[in-house]
């Protein structure tokens, strides 16, 4: 589907691609900004550092997966407190950084060709051949084609991962001790059990243990109500722009808090904490995951009687008392906007109006420019050629806004099943979310496959047909086809819808490169 989202509709793969270039830059410059304050300069416990940039390493390249924090029994920030778990960190940073899809000589060469030879047709069209009809047909063809280049330099740039579950791979390590759970995992096919709504819970809610309920998530029309939520590939990463953010946002905050309070002479043996039971509510309250109460809809563990007193604890006893005191941190997979912080919130809005801005300004600079020179050139006037170049764009515009919708409709139907995991059949909301997914999905590959026959009839000589030369849509009986003139008579014509489409079009890819190389990946340190 990763091909059909390409070809089918350039836009919204330029919306993923804007997404990720944008939310690398926000969640990077979030980690800096903490990594550089005054606590953590003068942080006498290096681990913590070297565990939020390795932090950083993973949010940035979970984009393509989705993924969700875990905090029951302390599980997240355990791992991030803790100086037992750096290990862990710089592990799975490693190991992320060693299957990232690197700039490879080949891809240069190939990318490096296809600019020139496209250039030197340009150069060569436009000293000797204006004024041909046939070179200006071919010319607004290859303009349909120029948003891959910096497309493709885009994804070069922002880094992906070179195969699939290497993510999985990488942050499942700690999973090798039943005795040590991870706070970070990708998620897989089934509702989240718990739903970390109370944070320091003991013991397993469903009496086995495992962190997913047996119950696969809701289907309709046998479709997952999901939809590509849960696929896999930087494509995809569109439908995962609000749960990611959140992920990344909360993961941020809980190293800032942290990092914050490392310093402080209370604290100074905090690192060096045993990852034990006891140490759990403290270790919480240090990256502020502490829950402020344990609702029994949730869990099966009571909240105190408002009337009865709270008898003194011991030692042993006030760690179960302050779990259930303890206050709602909510790490749900699927947040309601308002759930999301301010910033991530407003974050998240920018982005995804520039990476729309973006969507368009490619797709339509595009085709609207190989529109213009295939409806420009004698016979002038809307004709097959013309034609086909307008239906591939405004079928590429349907599919993406479909499949936006789809992605929106889907995460408001699984928040749904998240606060509610007993809730049986699809509701309403949700088989719109599969409605508009299947119309997007038969858009995209529609629309793939006639950019395809597109390019078979211009090989063919179909456009070349007297009914498709004589622009016959917009003139009618009126029709006329090119007999007798020469390229040197129409030369005159043609030289200013040549050039200012031209122009046009090679100002549109350096503006595109520009924008997606503004993202510079820096060197890591883990």
């Amino acid at each position: 589907m990763s091909v059909c989202i390409g070809l089918g509709s350039p836009m919204l793969m330029t919306f993923s691609l804007m997404m990720t270039i944008l939310n690398k830059r926000w969640i990077r410059k979030k980690f800096g900004n903490t990594l550089s304050t005054s606590g953590a300069r003068r942080n006498p416990e290096p681990g913590i550092v070297a565990r939020a940039r390795a932090a950083l390493v993973i949010a940035e390249d979970a984009q393509q997966v989705p993924m969700r924090l875990i905090q029951r029994e302390g599980w997240l920030a355990r791992q991030i407190v803790l100086d037992v778990h750096t290990t862990w960190w710089k592990d799975a940073a490693k190991s992320l950084e060693s299957t990232r899809r690197g700039v490879t000589l080949s891809l240069v060469a190939q990318l490096s060709v296809a600019v020139i030879s496209w250039i030197l047709a340009i150069v060569g069209s436009l000293t000797q051949n204006v004024g041909d009809t046939a070179e200006a047909l071919a010319l607004s063809a290859g303009s349909l084609w120029i948003w891959l280049v910096p497309v493709i330099i885009g994804w070069v740039l922002v880094g992906t991962q070179n195969k699939s579950d290497t993510i999985s791979a990488a942050v499942g390590k700690t999973r090798s001790s039943r005795d040590v759970q991870c706070g970070i995992h990708v998620a897989g096919d089934f509702l989240a059990d718990p739903s970390s709504v109370c944070v320091n819970a003991t013991g397993p809610t469903n009496g086995t243990g495992n962190t997913d309920r047996t119950e696969r998530r809701k289907k309709f029309w046998n479709v997952n109500v999901y939809g590509y939520q849960k696929q896999q590939g930087p494509a995809f990463n569109y439908a995962r722009a609000l749960t990611w953010i959140n992920f990344a946002d909360r993961l941020h905050d809980a190293f800032e808090k942290a990092i914050e309070v490392y310093h402080r002479p209370e604290n100074q043996d905090l690192a060096g904490l045993p990852d034990e039971q006891g140490s759990h509510v403290r270790v919480s309250e240090a990256s502020g995951l502490t829950p402020e109460n344990c609702r029994p809809d949730n869990h099966s563990q009571r909240p105190p009687t408002p009337t009865s007193p709270t008898p003194p604890a011991t030692s042993t006893d006030s760690l179960a008392s302050q779990t259930v005191l303890l206050t709602t941190h909510d790490l749900r997979e699927y947040p309601a906007l308002e759930e999301v912080s301010s910033d991530a919130r407003s974050a998240f809005w920018e982005h995804i109006a520039f990476s729309m801005l973006m969507g368009v300004f490619l797709q339509w600079g595009t085709t609207s420019l190989a529109f213009a020179m295939a409806h420009e050139t004698v016979v002038k006037g809307l004709g097959c050629r013309s034609g086909a170049y307008l239906l591939y764009g405004i079928l590429s515009t349907f599919g993406c806004f479909s499949m936006l919708l789809s992605a929106a409709l889907s995460h408001f139907t699984m928040r749904g099943y998240e606060l509610t995991p007993s809730r049986r059949g699809a509701p309403l909301v949700g088989a719109f979310a599969v409605m508009t997914l299947l119309l997007g999905r038969f858009l995209l590959v529609a629309n793939t496959t006639w950019l395809l026959v597109m390019s078979i009839w211009e090989l063919i000589g179909f456009f070349d047909s007297c009914y498709c030369a004589s622009a016959e849509f917009s003139k009618g009986a009126e029709g006329w086809v090119l007999l007798f003139k020469v390229a040197d008579d129409l030369k005159e014509d043609a030289q200013m819808p040549w050039g200012v489409c031209i122009g046009l079009g090679l100002a549109e890819v350096l503006l595109a490169i520009l924008v997606f190389g503004g993202h510079k990946e820096p060197k890591r340190t883990t």
